[in-house]
């Protein structure tokens, strides 16, 4: 890192929209035509992030949302609720499915979490303790045994991944108290288990398939080593970590957990004994991380609000800046990398662009 500090360059939204309701999840479709973000009062709404028309919601769990993602085909989107159920969508709106767990109690635990493997067949989903997987047309296919406590994540081994040692075809992560457990859709047991005596918030695989990250409740970071099992526990952070970002090399990963991000070097041996990056600039803790999928910059929100965007295997401030109103809930860079999407817990949504940040750090 070299230079010295320069006022970061304000960024202002290409096209910007006010929801009513609380942004609970958002989703990308593939071809970055339309992001669809699940809402508070159970409804979807869906933006054309290309006109900036945005599209009538449609209600998809009237007692509560907790989860949308676009199916790699792009054509239709998968949802989990208060109800229990997960439901299928055609881009329109239309319900084309509902899949049921028979939970054999007079409670139906949320489905809380939905995730397609990178190519599209299957669909995982969580309820409660237990992981379910579905086929493309919300089939149950397996129910795995409960977990030691509520899933707090599921997350497919990328389709890059050409480390882990795993068996071939997809893999399935699923993290919560105790650790991170992975499944084989072929197997009527977990594959491996990762056990840790503590809670774990967030998961991630790297691109390369090499590590499973997590962020826990007793503020800090672990790191898994897919293929021995081997694990390390990175401390000193001030709050829980409920984010993490790889870049798309696996080189980096930016963890949340205070008001700065720090960045952890995973290259070679790997983050043991490597003193981390801290990007400085948030007053207060972050809440979102995104690293964009070419270019190199990463993108941190914050609970104050504020965007910044970093250069930070080249510069220790940030380049670009926005602010909004509310909590910054998520960030998403488009298919289109020079564009990032952020919500706000205020209802607010933006499309920002970072082509007039490459300039920037080029004359620098």
């Amino acid at each position: 890192m070299f230079g010295m500090p320069i006022p970061p360059k304000r960024l202002r939204p290409n096209h910007g929209w006010s929801l009513d309701e609380y942004p609970l999840d958002v989703s990308i479709q593939p071809s970055g035509r339309l992001a669809a973000l699940g809402l508070g009062d159970g409804t979807i709404a869906r933006i054309d992030l290309v006109t900036g028309a945005r599209h009538a919601c449609f209600s998809a769990h009237p007692s509560g949302l907790c989860s949308v993602r676009w199916a790699p085909d792009g054509e239709h989107l998968a949802s989990g609720g208060h109800d229990g159920e997960v439901r299928l969508w055609r881009s329109d709106g239309s319900l084309e499915a509902r899949g049921v767990v028979d939970n054999e109690t007079p409670f139906s635990p949320w489905s809380e979490h939905v995730a397609w493997t990178p190519d599209g067949p299957l669909l995982a989903s969580s309820s409660g303790k237990r992981v379910h997987i579905w086929s493309s047309r919300a089939q149950l296919l397996r129910s795995y045994p409960p977990l030691p406590s509520t899933v707090t994540g599921l997350s497919w081994r990328p389709s890059s991944a050409s480390e882990g040692g795993e068996p071939e075809g997809p893999i399935l992560a699923a993290s919560a108290y105790g650790g991170v457990f992975t499944y084989h859709p072929d197997r009527a047991v977990p594959l491996r288990e990762y056990r840790w005596k503590g809670s774990v918030i967030t998961l991630a695989w790297s691109p390369d398939g090499r590590f499973i990250a997590t962020g826990d409740q007793d503020s800090t970071v672990h790191f898994w080593y897919v293929r021995s099992g081997r694990d390390l526990q990175m401390w000193g952070y001030p709050s829980k970590v409920s984010t993490l970002a790889w870049s798309p090399d696996s080189r980096w990963l930016a963890t949340g957990g205070s008001p700065g991000v720090t960045v952890w070097d995973c290259s070679g041996p790997g983050p043991e004994g490597r003193k981390p990056l801290v990007l400085r600039g948030h007053e207060e803790l972050v809440s979102a991380l995104a690293w964009q999928p070419s270019g190199g910059f990463l993108a941190s929100g914050a609970s104050d609000g504020t965007v910044h965007i970093w250069a930070p295997t080249l510069l220790e401030w940030p380049v670009g800046r926005w602010e909004g109103a509310g909590e910054v809930t998520s960030l998403n860079w488009l298919p289109d990398p020079r564009r990032l999407l952020v919500t706000t817990g205020s209802g607010e949504v933006v499309l920002l662009d970072s082509k007039p940040l490459k300039s920037r750090v080029r004359g620098l």
